[in-house]
C-alpha cells in the first residue's frame, strides 16, 4: 500500500472517531469510519486505481496506436493462430501469460518472442479468487515463481498485471523486487462475457482512442465462438481505422507516469 492512502485512510478513521465522541454527528462518523476502509477496497478490487501500487492503463501519442495485450495464455489451440493474425496485420502484442501453462508449452513462450511480441507475466497460477487478499509469502511465490519461469526460457520482463486486475496489499514491494511494474488497461473488450466477435469489436471500436491498451483473452475459458476470432476481427478493424497496435519501448521501463506511458507517435520505440 502506498503511504498516502495509509495515511488518508487513517485521518479519515481520526476525523470519525472524534465525530462519534463529540455525539453531535454520531452517524455521519460512523458512516466515514466505515467509509475509510471501503476507500481502501475500492483502490484493492479496481484495475486502474492506484492506492496500492503504481498502475499504467494508458499510454501517450499522437498517433493512432494502442497497446494490444492478451491474457491467460499460453493455449496451445489459440496462440499460434493469434500469431499468425498479428503477422498478416503487421501488429505487436504483449501476452501476459499464466506460469503453469507457460511450465508446459514453454516452445510456446519461445515462439511468441521469435515472432517479435512481447511477454508479461500474470502470476503462476492465476488465483483469481484469493489474489486480493493474498499474503506476503503467497504473492511473492505466485510472482517470483512465474518471473524466474518466463525469464528461463528467455523472455526480458517489464510488465505485470494481477489476475482480473486485482491487487492486493503486498503486491507493490513484491513488484519493486522484480523490477515489474503493472499494467492495467483503458479498454476492457469484454470477450469473456460477450456472445459474438461482432460485440466484442464494437465495444473497442466504442471507446477507442490513441494510447488505448486493449484487454482481450486467449484460451479454453472463451467461447468457441470467441475464440481467436474476435481477435482476428478487431486487428482487422483497426487496420481500418489506420490504427496499430505498438509496443512500449525500452525506455519505458524506469519511469511510468500514472497518467500514461510516453512513446514517440508512429514508432514502437518509447
Amino acid at each position: 500500500m502506498k503511504p498516502w492512502l495509509l495515511i488518508q485512510t487513517l485521518a479519515i478513521k481520526i476525523l470519525a472517531i472524534c465525530l462519534i465522541l463529540e455525539g453531535t454527528f454520531t452517524i455521519t462518523g460512523w458512516l466515514l469510519f466505515f467509509g475509510a476502509g471501503g476507500f481502501v477496497v475500492l483502490h484493492l478490487l479496481h484495475p486502474r486505481l492506484q492506492g496500492l501500487c503504481d498502475v499504467t492503463s494508458r499510454f501517450i501519442t499522437d498517433a493512432p496506436e494502442v497497446w494490444l495485450t492478451i491474457d491467460d495464455g499460453p493455449s496451445p489451440e489459440d496462440t499460434p493462430q493469434i500469431l499468425d493474425l498479428l503477422d498478416k496485420y503487421n501488429a505487436k502484442a504483449t501476452f501476459f501469460v499464466v506460469g503453469e501453462p507457460a511450465e508446459s508449452h514453454p516452445e510456446l513462450i519461445r515462439q511468441v518472442l521469435a515472432r517479435g511480441h512481447e511477454i508479461g507475466t500474470h502470476t503462476y497460477t492465476h488465483p483469481v479468487a484469493s489474489f486480493w487478499f493474498a499474503g506476503a509469502s503467497r504473492t511473492q511465490s505466485e510472482v517470483e515463481k512465474c518471473h524466474k519461469l518466463l525469464q528461463g526460457l528467455g523472455a526480458n520482463l517489464r510488465w505485470f498485471r494481477a489476475p482480473v486486475g486485482i491487487k492486493n496489499f503486498w503486491l507493490r514491494r513484491t513488484l519493486r523486487e522484480h523490477g515489474l511494474h503493472c499494467v492495467s488497461w483503458s479498454i476492457r473488450s469484454g470477450d469473456s462475457f460477450s456472445r459474438s466477435p461482432e460485440s466484442v469489436t464494437s465495444r473497442i471500436l466504442s471507446k477507442l482512442r490513441p494510447g488505448a491498451i486493449l484487454l482481450l483473452h486467449e484460451g479454453s475459458s472463451l467461447t468457441e465462438s470467441i475464440r481467436v476470432h474476435a481477435i482476428a476481427q478487431v486487428l482487422q478493424a483497426l487496420q481500418e481505422r489506420g490504427y496499430r497496435c505498438v509496443l512500449p519501448g525500452e525506455r519505458a521501463v524506469n519511469r511510468l507516469s500514472t497518467n500514461g506511458l510516453r512513446i514517440r507517435a508512429g514508432s514502437n520505440q518509447a
